[in-house]
């Protein structure tokens, strides 16, 4: 995960200097990308189906 972070902030930066608002940009781009580990699916969509299966 930390190599994928360090593409929106690399080594360094100075999070006084970056917004809550672009945090929450490169959270929710995390959410939606898919991943080969989850079987190409998004964090998102495994959360939304737990949720469903859960309720």
């Amino acid at each position: 995960m930390n190599r994928i972070i360090r593409r929106f902030f690399p080594k360094g930066t100075n999070f006084d200097n970056v917004s809550a608002a672009e945090v929450a940009e490169v959270e929710e781009w995390l959410a939606n990308y898919p991943r080969r580990i989850l079987g190409w699916k998004t964090p998102q969509m495994l959360y939304d189906e737990y949720m469903t299966v859960a309720v």
